[in-house]
């Protein structure tokens, strides 16, 4: 369980700076592109701070779940993790050109 904790802990804590980045250079060059990317990895860190919390939960009731449905929660949490940084990195990509 820990490393899902450490895990979701970074991964939220890298969406949010790189975000932050993405959303000042965005008002510098007033690039539409990079301030949707910039929202794509917001989300994305809330999808790993949505892990963290689940983890946290684990934690707390030991044995309240199924393992089964342990992992459904995680996949989901990851597809919905994949989904943001896909789109991320295509509006990247766009402005990139």
């Amino acid at each position: 369980m820990k490393y899902f904790e450490m895990c979701f802990k970074l991964g939220e804590g890298f969406r949010r700076d790189a975000a932050a980045f993405l959303g000042g250079q965005a008002s510098l060059a007033n690039n539409e592109h990079l301030r949707s990317a910039a929202a794509a990895f917001l989300e994305s860190a809330q999808y790993f701070r949505k892990g963290l919390n689940l983890v946290g939960w684990m934690k707390d009731r030991a044995g309240a779940l199924k393992a089964e449905e342990i992992l459904r929660e995680f996949i989901g949490i990851f597809e919905e993790i994949v989904k943001s940084e896909m789109a991320g990195a295509e509006f990247l990509l766009k402005a990139a050109k």
